[in-house]
């Protein structure tokens, strides 16, 4: 009897073990994929601020101020080289060169 109990417990814990398995899996895809996402997002904002690194300022500053994502924004002035990015906060109105800064600044 004893040994028909322990069967069951280790057939209990095998199952156990092969969800928490399966979880591990699952969530290992999900980062992947994640990375994957975080890859392609960089790509593109290294593109983005290639792109906008031989546009002059004036238009560089328009085009930033009308991206509909600021963050993506934040990140294109992040990545350039700094004098590029100070000349276009420059040209911005003082109190969105103020916000801009602050989400530099996180």
């Amino acid at each position: 009897k004893e040994l028909n109990e322990l069967e069951k417990e280790l057939l209990s814990r095998e199952k156990e073990i092969e969800v928490r398995e399966k979880a591990l899996t699952d969530k290992e895809m999900e980062i992947s994929k994640l990375q994957e996402q975080l890859s392609e997002k960089l790509r593109s904002i290294q593109e983005q601020v290639q792109y906008l690194e031989k546009v002059d300022n004036q238009k560089a500053m328009q085009i930033i101020m009308n991206m509909n994502d600021k963050a993506t924004a934040v990140q294109i002035l992040r990545n350039m080289k700094k004098e590029k990015a100070a000349a276009i906060l420059g040209l911005m109105d003082p109190l969105q060169a103020a916000q801009i800064l602050e989400d530099l600044a996180d």
